[in-house]
């Protein structure tokens, strides 16, 4: 595998837990989401760092029910020595997971961070490496397809 980003995790039931910065601030334990659609930052946390949390009125559906539909923009958020900038995020209350394992998660990162790299887990040592993927022209995407 080509150099990439790495950063060592925890294993918390059966997540990957990972220390997050946000804002320059942390670390922050987040679970990993490898399927997961964005990324979460507990409504604690956005409070703390003085994020601008923004109500949309509407309504998203969780593990745990009918939640409001919360987001915030973060200025910076870092893991694996990867710096991302500018990044939107779901506004979550994480009480219900932090029972369910007994830790204390702040977010998830998911997939639209991890999108554009090669996801390497290695469980035996506890370490997650990010690579760069290579953008594929879209003809060589319909190519693989076939």
């Amino acid at each position: 595998m080509e150099a990439g980003h790495s950063v060592h995790f925890r294993i918390v039931g059966h997540l990957i837990a990972l220390p997050v910065y946000v804002n320059d601030e942390g670390p922050f334990d987040f679970w990993l989401d490898t399927a997961g659609p964005g990324i979460i930052i507990e409504k604690s946390l956005a409070e703390e760092l003085g994020l601008e949390v923004i109500d949309t009125g509407g309504k998203g559906i969780g593990a745990g029910g009918e939640v409001p539909a919360l987001f915030t923009t973060v200025n910076s958020l870092r893991f694996a020595g990867i710096e991302f900038k500018k990044i939107h995020a779901y506004v979550l209350d994480l009480k219900g997971t932090d029972e369910k394992h007994e830790f204390k998660f702040y977010g998830c990162i998911g997939y639209d961070l991890l999108k554009n790299f090669k996801v390497c887990i290695d469980y035996a040592n506890q370490k997650l490496t990010l690579v760069k993927a290579k953008q594929r022209k879209p003809s060589e995407k319909r190519e693989n397809q076939k």
